[in-house]
């Protein structure tokens, strides 16, 4: 008996280990990120009744809308819930699983899903919006309409099918803790990738076509879907097309279409390409690409669309009250974002400068003197000067929030040093400055500097200046 109860004992322990071991696995190989289903799995953790705008859609949502911006100028308390590329019938799975969870105060849906002409997105596209949500009806009928093969319909329930080999693209963040997210428990949906400027000398004014097109079958289905929906819970839907400055001709027809079954429904909607100058909007500064705004577009488009919201429905500000702490942390993360991005857009040597000085209290800076760096009247040497360091020798310094951890007159020798910052670590090796392993060195002749955030635990930028030209030197331009 003893030996069958050890035995049952033994068994189990194994039994608990394997499990573990395949939730651990099943979690470092799953898919992730914002454009997986990470907003949907962050909008589970939002406190019930506390979210009062949320914003639906593919990446011309949630790259276009800053919650951070509506919160900062409004007190709006609004999360952006969506995935890449998502079409219409996603988007109202999404929005009906959010209603399970949260009564906003108003619906937001964009709508450029309604210009995609197939019924059935590529299966990673597909994973990226169904995979988010938990295991329910809605889930289970969110797959069904969007795999075009029924055999592929217990690989998406099941889940791990789908990523099961994804070994080979696995990253650092797949084994950290959040991912590696430190803003994990603040994060309100919106994506801060869309930092780069594609300049355009204007925009296409569609403000002009009146003919109207069709939406696909599976489209006008969903449409329809979504807007009863928000009527049969007595929730106000803003349907909205979000400005990207690819827009077509053909594009605007559909959304004539879109305009006319709003009226139909007698629901609100804007194409918010018609109000570019309303707005803002700059195109030679605040696109990112064809289809995005970057981050300087996305704060004036939220600003615009914040007052838009508190103008025309029932919402109030949060801020000041308990409960809503999330939204301030994530404001908060958000401006050194913003900082950080405006950092390594700036290429004017004396104004960089200035800049990293003035955040040095959370920034590790690293400033390498190298080569024939000293050429009478360049603006680095004035600038470091006033900063009350020695330019009159090659020197390297270490600058940790605000004191300096290393410093070295390359003169009297050069000791070797490493400084762990989290995530990588800067070193001084053979005389000169490393990132981890690789050489931070911009330019042979001149000033070589290393920002790193470590409030934010990102590198921040790596450049140098030249002796014998103004400005800052990157290896690729933002």
């Amino acid at each position: 008996m003893k030996k069958f109860c050890k035995r049952m004992v033994a068994v189990g322990i194994f039994g608990m280990l394997l499990i573990g071991m395949l939730w651990r696995t099943n979690n470092i190989l799953r898919v992730k990120g914002f454009s997986a289903g990470y907003s949907m799995e962050t909008f589970y953790r939002q406190t019930s009744g506390t979210v009062d705008v949320l914003n639906l859609g593919n990446s011309h949502m949630f790259a276009n809308v800053n919650p951070a911006i509506l919160w900062d100028e409004y007190g709006i308390t609004a999360f952006d819930l969506g995935a890449g590329l998502q079409p219409l019938w996603n988007t109202y799975f999404y929005m009906d699983e959010a209603l399970k969870y949260q009564t906003p105060k108003v619906i937001v849906v964009d709508l450029f899903g309604a210009v995609q002409t197939t019924d059935y997105l590529t299966p990673d596209r597909t994973a990226m919006n169904t995979l988010g949500l938990a295991y329910s009806e809605t889930s289970k009928e969110n797959i069904a309409v969007s795999v075009g093969n029924e055999n592929d319909y217990m690989d998406y329930i099941l889940k791990y099918p789908i990523y099961h080999n994804r070994y080979q693209d696995l990253e650092e963040g797949d084994f950290r803790k959040d991912e590696g997210d430190i803003n994990y428990a603040n994060y309100k949906g919106y994506a801060l990738n869309c930092i780069s400027t594609t300049s355009r000398k204007m925009l296409t004014d569609v403000s002009g076509v009146s003919e109207r097109k069709p939406l696909t079958q599976k489209n006008e289905k969903y449409l329809k879907k979504i807007i009863e929906k928000a009527k049969s819970v007595e929730i106000p839907i803003l349907l909205t097309v979000n400005p990207y400055a690819d827009i077509t001709y053909e594009d605007k027809k559909i959304y004539n279409e879109v305009e006319k079954i709003a009226l139909k429904y007698n629901v609100d909607f804007i194409d918010f390409n018609e109000f570019y100058e309303k707005i803002g909007l700059d195109p030679m500064r605040d696109f990112a690409e064809g289809h995005h705004l970057n981050y300087y577009g996305a704060e004036k488009f939220s600003s615009y669309l914040g007052e838009y919201l508190v103008k025309h429905y029932n919402l109030s500000s949060h801020k000041g009250e308990s409960g809503y702490e999330t939204w301030q942390a994530n404001s908060e993360f958000y401006t050194k974002q913003a900082e950080n991005i405006d950092l390594i857009k700036t290429t004017d040597e004396a104004e960089y400068l200035r800049k990293i000085f003035e955040n040095q209290k959370r920034y590790t800076i690293c400033l390498s003197c190298d080569g024939n760096y000293y050429q009478e009247g360049r603006t680095y040497l004035d600038i470091l000067a006033e900063q009350g360091l020695n330019v009159w020798n090659e020197h390297i310094w270490v600058i940790k929030n605000g004191e300096i951890v290393y410093h070295t007159d390359k003169r009297t020798g050069v000791p070797e040093f490493k400084l762990d910052l989290g995530k990588c670590s800067v070193a001084i090796v053979n005389r000169k400055l490393n990132l981890g392993t690789n050489r931070a060195e911009v330019v042979t002749d001149g000033l070589n500097v290393l920002v790193y955030d470590n409030e934010l635990q990102v590198v921040v930028d790596v450049c140098g200046m030249d002796a014998s030209q103004e400005g800052v030197i990157r290896e690729r331009q933002l």
